[in-house]
């Protein structure tokens, strides 16, 4: 199997599908497929901000409107980063996609148009993706930390963007994805650092990105989800047996000061959308 990885320095209700609890449990120990549609969509409010229920203090981050419009961005930021593609791996004809975390759904979605003839699913814990998406395309409540329902030799290419602070074991994760995947099929994991550097040295340690940075990975760390360093994706992943590991670290500026267009323009999404929220 080859995989690529790429961390670079990116509604209506739906209820769960009848079948998720096989393969999840429960969160409120719930019995049956009410109890646990019941727990999926009744959201925890914590400081004016909405987080999911189901398996509640997994994800870190709100799944509310200013979230999911944050998402969006990042989906956008991504297409950037790839040169307008949505994943770098050799695809040629899937007939079957899984995106991890997959939030809004607009990576799915959009997957979905490319390959009419795939089945992509998308899975997050929380239901907050459209229900208007191409008949290829489904999403499903799920905790890719539990138990897999998914049979192995199942997918063509599986696909997990943005999963810093969600991930408790990733040599499990990667081995889970391994067996999940058809033999030739791909793994393309985008992440980022979440700390702030410059290539000048002129960003002190004292600086507020910089502090932000480091709270955050400790953050992290004290609740059992620590920030994977960058150069070990590639190391698990060969341990978990994919072949042909492929890693492409990029620059992804805050601002939108570079003199590259390129990287100006990222850093102007990325700009405009902080202005817009503080």
């Amino acid at each position: 199997m080859a995989e690529d990885t790429q961390p670079p320095l990116a509604p209506t209700l739906m209820e769960a599908d009848d079948q998720v609890d096989e393969g999840l449990g429960s969160d409120d120990d719930a019995s049956d497929t009410t109890s646990l549609k019941s727990s999926v969509i009744n959201f925890e409010i914590e400081n004016g901000r909405r987080y999911h229920s189901f398996r509640k203090g997994a994800y870190a981050f709100p799944n509310d409107d200013d979230e999911l419009d944050r998402m969006d961005l990042e989906n956008h930021i991504w297409l950037l980063l790839l040169g307008g593609n949505h994943y770098i791996a050799p695809l040629v004809e899937p007939l079957k996609i899984l995106d991890l975390g997959t939030g809004t759904g607009l990576w799915a979605i959009e997957v979905a148009d490319k390959f009419p003839s795939a089945h992509v699913i998308g899975s997050d814990l929380s239901p907050v993706q459209p229900q208007l998406v191409p008949p290829n395309c489904e999403f499903l409540v799920d905790d890719f930390e539990q138990e897999w329902m998914w049979q192995d030799n199942t997918f063509d290419f599986i696909h997990g963007r943005l999963l810093l602070a969600s991930v408790t074991d990733y040599p499990k994760l990667f081995q889970r994805a391994f067996a999940a995947l058809k033999p030739g099929g791909y793994l393309e994991i985008h992440d980022i650092d979440p700390e702030s550097y410059s290539d000048d040295g002129t960003l002190t340690s004292d600086s507020n990105s910089v502090v932000w940075g480091k709270l955050f990975k400790e953050g992290c760390a004290r609740a059992g989800r620590a920030i994977l360093p960058l150069e070990d994706y590639k190391r698990l992943m060969q341990d978990a047996g994919f072949t042909e590991v492929q890693e492409m670290i990029q620059k992804r500026p805050h601002n939108a000061w570079p003199k590259n267009k390129g990287l100006k323009r990222l850093g102007m999404a990325r700009n405009s959308w902080q202005e817009a929220n503080t």
